[in-house]
């Protein structure tokens, strides 16, 4: 360490040689409290990095099994809130966007349908996301930048309308649908390979050209290891596509266009693009779940949580259909299934359903009044819970991934619930899912305040 004194005035008596001593002993004073700092500042990095602790988390999460009782999901609760919620009044010195409240995709929004994704984004933003991307049709698009200047929309799906507009229909062929499917990847791609969790269906319509779209967003957040929720027009696409096999026979003209989507994708299809900012690098050994929230009607669709063999056929014929190369126990699947008491059911392919993998949420006191709106609500909440355990979590074992999600989707559900209750008894009647909205401030901070006290 260069150390420099400027001696203005010096007494005749003062020798060379205590001036030379006094500059050493400052000097190495300086030095020791430098070398001191020094540690001080790694040992703040390293409590820093290390604050989120992936086993004590997952010690956790086996702890919490109880939510029946109101002492199980206080304690649950309180688990998700130590482990897994960001704590910003620790780490808000070095935050930086997508760091802690992650980034989260939306797919969906059609030419008739904006509410929906845009109920699914603010919902992710309000509940804590840094940054939710919407990815969506032109025609939603303008509507959804008008209803919010806080969320990111792309208008890159396209559907069959569109394709059928530029040419006259005797002229139109599948080419001309892959070429449409390309311009979609390279539009996407980069965007989704940096998404913490992603969100299929809310307004996505039912157009056979958009679900191919959908579907390849599916296969590249799999493909990186990104938790996936699908809900609404997306598990009627499931169903429908995949039901017991294809509805779609060899040699129609959809067939033709699904197969030459594959063609473009197998084609454009690059190695795992790495987020810009480095902030996530995930094993393909590392398990992320899917999770599939139907309401009542759309349970039939093969999504039962009392039927887990219909749910098991449903997802493979699903997974075999697309050529997603990962099998059944690799994709984590899970059902939430909503209604008067939320439902959490996963299975492993090959395996009974056990107890302990099918849960009831019991007794979570919602709002009285059911509007549209507040399924999209849950999706976008579910999406940043996922995030969080996802990123804080070593889920190399099925058993770890099924307890965090659980847990994840628990706190969503309460979360939702409470803040459709707060805004039932303002509203009454009158309420609307944009009310919810309003309420997910006062809600989150009532069951995870910003100041973590556990």
């Amino acid at each position: 360490m260069r150390c420099i004194i400027k001696i203005i005035h010096s007494d005749s008596n003062t020798s060379a040689v205590a001036v030379k001593l006094r500059t050493i002993a400052l000097t190495r004073t300086l030095s020791r409290s430098n070398e001191s700092e020094k540690k001080k500042k790694k040992k703040r990095v390293r409590l820093r990095n290390n604050y989120y602790d992936s086993t004590a988390f997952a010690s956790a999460m086996n702890f919490t099994n109880d939510y029946a009782s109101e002492e199980g999901k206080q304690s649950a609760l309180k688990e998700f809130g130590k482990y897994a919620v960001p704590d910003l009044e620790r780490t808000h010195r070095t935050n930086h966007k997508g760091s802690k409240g992650k980034k989260i995709g939306i797919v969906g929004g059609s030419r008739d349908y904006t509410g929906a994704p845009y109920f699914a984004a603010m919902s992710s933003a309000r509940t804590g996301a840094d940054l939710v991307h919407i990815f969506s049709h032109e025609k939603a698009a303008a509507a959804i930048k008008n209803y919010s200047p806080d969320l990111i929309v792309h208008s890159v799906l396209k559907d069959t309308k569109d394709i059928i507009e530029k040419f006259t229909k005797n002229d139109v062929s599948e080419r001309d649908f892959g070429e449409a499917f390309e311009i979609f990847l390279n539009e996407t791609r980069d965007f989704v390979n940096r998404m913490d969790a992603v969100v299929i269906g809310p307004g996505l319509g039912r157009d056979f050209l958009t679900w191919q779209m959908a579907i390849a967003v599916y296969k590249l957040a799999r493909e990186n290891n990104i938790p996936v929720v699908f809900d609404a027009d997306a598990l009627f696409m499931i169903h429908k596509y995949h039901k017991g096999g294809d509805f779609v026979d060899e040699g129609s003209y959809e067939f033709r266009i699904r197969q030459e989507c594959k063609k473009v994708y197998d084609k454009c299809k690059l190695e795992e693009a790495e987020p810009l900012d480095g902030s996530r690098t995930q094993s393909r050994e590392k398990l992320s779940c899917t999770v599939f929230t139907p309401n009542a009607r759309e349970v039939s669709y093969g999504f039962d949580p009392n039927d887990t063999a219909a749910f098991e056929k449903t997802v493979t014929n699903f997974i075999t259909s697309i050529d997603l190369e990962l099998k059944f126990q690799q994709t984590a699947p899970m059902i939430l299934a909503k209604g008067v008491d939320d439902i959490f059911v996963s299975v492993l392919a090959g395996e009974k359903q056990e107890t302990s993998q099918r849960t009831k949420f019991e007794n979570i006191e919602g709002s009285k009044k059911r509007c549209g709106g507040q399924g999209d609500i849950l999706t976008g909440v579910l999406a940043v819970f996922l995030a969080w355990s996802n990123a804080e979590i070593d889920q190399s074992s099925p058993e770890t991934c099924i307890r965090s999600s659980r847990l994840a989707c628990f706190c969503a559900s309460a979360l939702t619930r409470e803040a459709a209750r707060k805004a039932y008894e303002k509203n009454k009647r009158s309420l609307q899912s944009s009310d919810i909205l309003l309420e997910l401030r006062e809600a989150l901070e009532s069951l995870f305040p910003s100041i973590n006290t556990y």
